[in-house]
């Protein structure tokens, strides 16, 4: 009885009432490289090029590690969107997966490179992978998106040798997979 109320609880048609500030959800500097620093977090989230913005978002960017060169210097980002309803989250991350996984010119191949260890243990949807980025300059890039339920999760950055390994992506990925399952798991406030 008590997993069907669960169940019912986390319907594709009503979004919780959580206790879970998009703050808390970032990770901290502390699983990222020395010296890494992050802007504050921007809530809602600025509508990027797929222009989706959920009921509550949140935009944290990251400097990672310190180098001779601000053009060395790898950035990450951390997105959150929470929708309304588990479908509407279901539409939005593959949305999200669609467009991170465009190839071509200037895009990919994408792959899951073995230093990448981590599997999401929370998530129920997810997709991890790596590849090459041609914005401005040719740049290594990793991405994760993934859906929580009613949150979308999208963590993006860059790979530079000596400042920002493939295998140091692993804690970080392990830490917002770990902040959201902490979220997922309190209780549902009632309305």
């Amino acid at each position: 009885m008590i997993a069907v109320l669960l169940f019912s609880s986390c319907s594709s048609h009503t979004m919780p009432n959580r206790n879970c500030p998009l703050a808390a959800l970032m990770p901290d500097t502390g699983v990222f490289p020395n010296a890494t620093k992050y802007q504050s977090l921007r809530s809602p989230a600025p509508k990027l090029a797929y222009g989706s913005r959920g009921v509550d978002s949140g935009l944290q960017e990251y400097l990672i590690g310190k180098t001779a060169s601000a053009f060395d210097q790898p950035r990450a980002t951390h997105e959150i969107q929470r929708w309304s309803t588990v479908s509407v989250a279901q539409r939005d991350y593959v949305e999200r997966r669609d467009f991170a996984l465009q190839t071509g010119d200037r895009f990919g191949p994408w792959s899951l490179p073995s230093a990448i260890t981590h599997t999401n243990v929370f998530a129920d949807e997810t997709v991890i992978a790596c590849g090459a980025v041609e914005i401005v300059t040719k740049m290594y890039r990793c991405w994760m998106v993934g859906r929580y339920q009613e949150y979308v999760v999208i963590f993006d950055t860059e790979i530079v040798s000596g400042v920002l390994e493939l295998a140091q992506v692993n804690p970080i990925l392990s830490d917002i997979d770990n902040r959201m399952g902490a979220c997922l798991a309190k209780p549902v406030i009632a309305k």
